[in-house]
C-alpha cells in the first residue's frame, strides 16, 4: 500500500501511468518546488535547467548539471537520479535498493540500515561499520574522524540524486579511501520535486514509513524541510526498527557569485540485534532469534536484549564563491553522535566530529588545449568518550571506567597524489569489571 499525495511541482514521469491515488493542488509559481523565483524579488535563475526540478543554484546546481559533470570523468561513475521511473516505483528502504542497479557496487543488508557496503571488494570483509570507502553529504564527509562510518544517517527518501565514485575517481573530493566514494546530494528548494510532500506507505512485517517535506524559495533566500518516520519489525525475531530521521537546508545568495548554505540534520536510531544463525537454523528456521540477542531471565538476562541505538545530529555549511581564478568551494561541518550499544557488554560513545574543506575549481588554456584544475585540503578531527558496562538485558550495571580518545586527520589531495595523515591520541582506565 503506497499513498502519496503532492503539489502540482512535481512532473510526470516518462512511462509511468497516472494512479487514482495521487493528487495534486496547483501551486503558487516562485514559492519554491523547483520553480523559478519571482523576478521581482530574487536574481536571474541558473541558465541551466532539469526535468522534474528548477535550475538549481550556486552552491547545487541543477541535477542535470551535477549529472554532466560526473559524466566527464574519465574513469567509472554513477550517477542515481530519484526523479527515474526505476526509483520512483521502487520501494527504496536503504541503499541496497537504490544502489543495485549500480555495477561494481555490492551492498546487502544485514538488518534495519546495518549494511555490509562494498565498491570493488574494498570493506568486503566487514561484518559491521564502514571502512575503505568514504560517504559524504554534498560533498562534505559524514565518516568520522578516525575513517570510519555507518549508514545511520543516510534517510533514502531525503536524497535528490547519488554520486559514486569507485576508486581513484572519488579523489577530486579529497577522499583516498580504496573502495572510493558515494556522495548523495540533498534536495534544496530550487531542485525539489514539488514543494510540499506527503507520503505514507505501509507493508508486511509491520512496515510503516511516512514523509513530510516542505520547500520555499523568499526572495534571496531558500529553505527545505524534511522528515521521515520507519518502523518495522522485520523478518526475524528480535530486529525491530524505529528510525526518526531529520534533514533540511536553507541557503542566501549574496550576490550571482556568491551563495552560501547550512545544512542540518538529527538522526534517532532504535534498532533491536536478531544475531546470527548456524548453516542448520538459517535452512529450517530463518526467522529465529537466538540467545543471547533476545531478551533473557535470571543468569540468562547478562549479555541479552542486543541492540544498538544511535543519536546523532550534524551541522554543516557550504559556501560558494565565483572568482576570476575559479570556482571557491568552502566547507565547514560538526557532527555529534551518541551510541548506546548493548552487546556482550554496554558500549556507551559519545563525542563529535568537525572539518573544513577548502576546495578551488579552475579552468584554463595551455598551449591552446583546455585544462581542468581541482586543488583542494582536508582538515579535520574529533573526539569521543568510550564507556563500558555489565550488560542486563539491555541495562547498564558495574561500569568498567572510560576510554577517551582523540583524533586528528588531515587530508590534502592533487590529482593524482594524496597525503593522508591520521594520529590517535588516547588514555585508558579500565578495570573491566575488577576495580
Amino acid at each position: 500500500l503506497v499513498l502519496w499525495f503532492s503539489c502540482s511541482g512535481a512532473r510526470a514521469l516518462p512511462g509511468v501511468p497516472a494512479r487514482s491515488w495521487r493528487r495534486a493542488r496547483q501551486c503558487v509559481p516562485g514559492r519554491g518546488g523547483g520553480r523559478a523565483p519571482s523576478t521581482a524579488t530574487a536574481p536571474a535563475p541558473a541558465a541551466s535547467t532539469q526535468s522534474g526540478g528548477g535550475g538549481g543554484s550556486l552552491t547545487v546546481p541543477s541535477v542535470a548539471q551535477q549529472r554532466r559533470e560526473l559524466e566527464r570523468t574519465v574513469g567509472s561513475v554513477a550517477f542515481v537520479d530519484a526523479n527515474t521511473p526505476e526509483i520512483q516505483t521502487r520501494y527504496v528502504h536503504d541503499l541496497r535498493d537504490a544502489l543495485k542497479d549500480v555495477p561494481g557496487v555490492y551492498v546487502e543488508s544485514r538488518y534495519g540500515q546495518e549494511l555490509r557496503l562494498s565498491i570493488r571488494g574494498s570493506n568486503l570483509t566487514r561484518d559491521f561499520h564502514l571502512r575503505g570507502l568514504e560517504l559524504l553529504q554534498d560533498g562534505i564527509p559524514m565518516n568520522y574522524a578516525d575513517g570510519g562510518g555507518d549508514m545511520y544517517q543516510i534517510d533514502p527518501k531525503y536524497f535528490r540524486a547519488i554520486e559514486v565514485l569507485k576508486g581513484g575517481n572519488a579523489l577530486a573530493y579529497g577522499s583516498s579511501t580504496l573502495g572510493g566514494a558515494i556522495n548523495f546530494i540533498s534536495p534544496t528548494a530550487y531542485t525539489a520535486l514539488a514543494p510540499n510532500m506527503l507520503s505514507l506507505e505501509g507493508g508486511s512485517y509491520g512496515t510503516v514509513r511516512g514523509q513530510a517535506q516542505m520547500s520555499r524559495i523568499i526572495g534571496n533566500f531558500d529553505f527545505l524541510i524534511n522528515g521521515t518516520f520507519t518502523h518495522a519489525d522485520n523478518y526475524r525475531k528480535h530486529s525491530t526498527t524505529d528510525y526518526t530521521q531529520l534533514n533540511g537546508n536553507l541557503g542566501y545568495r549574496f550576490s550571482n557569485d556568491l551563495e552560501t548554505r547550512f545544512y542540518f540534520g538529527v538522526y534517532d536510531t532504535w534498532q533491536l540485534l536478531p544475531g546470527q544463525l548456524n548453516l542448520s537454523d538459517a535452512r529450517n528456521d530463518p526467522r529465529l532469534s537466538l540467545p543471547p540477542f533476545p531478551p533473557g531471565f535470571g543468569a540468562d538476562g547478562f549479555g541479552a536484549n542486543q541492540a544498538r541505538n544511535v543519536k546523532n545530529w550534524r551541522i554543516s555549511n557550504k559556501t560558494t564563491i565565483l572568482s576570476e581564478i575559479g570556482r571557491i568551494d568552502l566547507n565547514s561541518w560538526y557532527t555529534h553522535n551518541y551510541l548506546y550499544h548493548p552487546i556482550f557488554v554496554v558500549i556507551e560513545q559519545e563525542g563529535g566530529t568537525w572539518g573544513v574543506t577548502p576546495r578551488l575549481t579552475s579552468n584554463f588554456l595551455v598551449d591552446g588545449h583546455p585544462n581542468e584544475l581541482i586543488l583542494g585540503g582536508r582538515v579535520w578531527g574529533g573526539s569521543s568518550s568510550d564507556n563500558w558496562f555489565d550488560n542486563y538485558n539491555g541495562m547498564r550495571l558495574n561500569p568498567y571506567g572510560g576510554i577517551p580518545a582523540n583524533f586528528a586527520n588531515a587530508q590534502f589531495s592533487f590529482p593524482p597524489y594524496s597525503f593522508n595523515g591520521l594520529a590517535q591520541f588516547g588514555a585508558a582506565n579500565s578495570c573491566f569489571g575488577f576495580c
